[in-house]
């Protein structure tokens, strides 16, 4: 058996943490990459649903433009369609886009990443996000 010198042992040691932080960093940019694309598609899909809604925002505004001013004139018969479809339309709208909208705000938060079983530890006193339970180093508060 050939002994080992201190010098190579820090150089191995050294060339094993290299190895250790360098599939840290990928990890972590992969984990990364997977919460920006989610954040981003969250984001888009939320403007669209807000955009439905304000369509029909904008025709209940309408709605109430021209209602008011049958009443004024006070043709309002002759006026009924005319005010009538912006409110349906509107209703419409702003419904499903406002109910789209607070389903996905519900799902949004549902989805929140855990920990990839790569990186937890296999120690039972620690819950998933690695707090200790027994109120040790790095218990939750």
């Amino acid at each position: 058996m050939r002994p080992v010198s201190m010098a190579g042992l820090l150089r191995h040691l050294a060339e094993e943490a290299g190895e250790l932080l360098r599939s840290e960093v990928a990890l972590i940019r992969l984990e990364m990459e997977e919460s920006t694309r989610a954040l981003i598609l969250d984001a888009i899909k939320t403007t669209l649903y807000s955009a439905v809604a304000l369509l029909g925002l904008l025709s209940l505004l309408a709605f109430l433009i021209i209602g008011l001013a049958a009443l004024i004139a006070g043709e309002m018969n002759a006026m009924a369609a005319f005010w009538a479809s912006p409110l349906v339309i509107g209703v419409v709208f702003t419904t499903a886009g406002g109910l789209m909208a607070w389903r996905h705000a519900r799902r949004m938060g549902a989805g929140a990443p855990s920990p990839s079983p790569d990186t937890q530890e296999t120690d039972p006193r620690r819950t998933p996000w690695g707090h200790r339970r027994d109120g040790g180093p790095h218990a939750k508060p």
